[in-house]
């Protein structure tokens, strides 16, 4: 078994690092130096505001990440296959677990990324994946907020500042699709598919954005007046073409560029969680259902948000973990209203009745 020290050391000896970032995510500080001034100029139009000035390269960061353009050459390293989740087939990852550390390996692009408890390197064709260090850059900050006591949901997340709220909902229902309709009527952004919440100390719940922007499909941009100019005229025609149900089924993800189309200043990172709304709905419903919920009653809900933080998190050999269940998720939503929303697929209603809860 192989020391990821060991390697990552090897790795970075005959690399000239020449370009750096800072990002701040909450009072998080994420230090980024790279190889590629390209990369960097990408991931700067990607986080936006979230990247802070270098006049604060003083403070102290508090993760810590390398990202090399170039070639990962460990040909002996002996990867075992991550098993894609049901009911997913495709295997996407691979991993080596060694020392004092794990490498993963994404299957279709090549790129490889090696972490410890202090060091976090991703290696591979960085600008043209640069989506991939964008998820490793969150994965790392997913870890460090939960080994600050934060349980991670499965959800999207929307904020009136006065309350917030979390959209879950079990696959392909539209939480991302009514979290941008919520934005069209003023609400502000939180996140979009990962959530951190944790208890606060007089029993309030503070949940905690992952800045990945909405991708969604083309029949959520086609029927918002915001996106609509997103997509080009020529896909434009293509869609129409199209049935609605095929529409809404359509596997094409595009970017939602918050800042650009609803102003900057509308993605937030941190706000209260007072409500959970449960996406449990269909198109061949006849009328919409919202209906308060005891989760404490209703356990088969839990895989509608209860997210586990996969390859990215690591069990450190000397850190003593505590198994996350569904006991904690039960206890942290004990001061949270909780909603099921059935029958009828209905953003309009949705969004309605949401607004209302959140006095917006």
């Amino acid at each position: 078994m192989k020391s990821i020290k060991t390697i990552s050391e090897q790795v970075l000896s005959n690399i000239t690092l020449c370009s750096e970032l800072y990002l701040k995510f909450h009072e998080v500080t994420i230090y980024l130096n790279t190889n590629s001034s390209e990369l960097v100029k990408r991931l700067v139009l990607y986080y936006g505001d979230f990247c802070i000035s270098k006049d604060s390269k003083d403070i102290e960061a508090d993760i810590k990440i390398t990202a090399v353009e170039g070639i990962f050459k460990y040909s002996d390293i002996k990867f075992k296959v991550k098993n894609p989740d049901p009911p997913k087939t495709r295997i996407k990852e691979e991993y080596y677990d060694g020392l004092d550390g794990r490498i993963v390996r994404k299957v279709l692009t090549g790129m490889v990324f090696i972490f410890t408890p202090s060091i976090n390197i991703a290696i591979g064709k960085c600008l043209e994946n640069y989506n991939q260090v964008i998820n490793f850059i969150n994965n790392r900050y997913i870890e460090f907020m939960i080994k600050k006591g934060c349980l991670l949901f499965h959800a999207a997340a929307v904020s009136s500042h006065l309350y917030g709220a979390a959209i879950c909902g079990f696959s392909g229902m539209g939480k991302s699709t009514l979290a941008l309709k919520l934005l069209e009527n003023g609400l502000f952004f939180i996140s979009n598919d990962r959530l951190l919440a944790s208890k606060t100390g007089d029993g309030q719940i503070e949940m905690y954005g992952v800045p990945k922007l909405p991708r969604v499909n083309p029949g959520t941009i086609l029927s918002s007046d915001y996106l609509v100019d997103i997509i080009p005229e020529d896909e434009k025609k293509m869609y129409k073409r199209l049935e609605e149900g095929d529409l809404w089924d359509f596997e094409h993800k595009y970017d939602i560029d918050i800042d650009s189309i609803f102003g900057r200043g509308k993605f937030l990172m941190k706000s209260k969680m007072n409500f959970i709304f449960i996406l449990n709905w269909s198109r061949s419903g006849s009328s919409i259902y919202i209906n308060e919920v005891d989760i404490k009653n209703r356990m088969d809900l839990l895989p509608a948000f209860v997210k586990s933080p996969g390859l990215f998190y690591l069990q450190y050999d000397n850190v003593k973990e505590k198994n996350v269940s569904s006991i904690d998720y039960i206890a942290l939503l004990s001061n949270c209203y909780v909603f099921e929303i059935t029958g009828k697929v209905d953003f309009k209603e949705a969004t309605n009745f949401i607004l209302r809860k959140l006095e917006f």
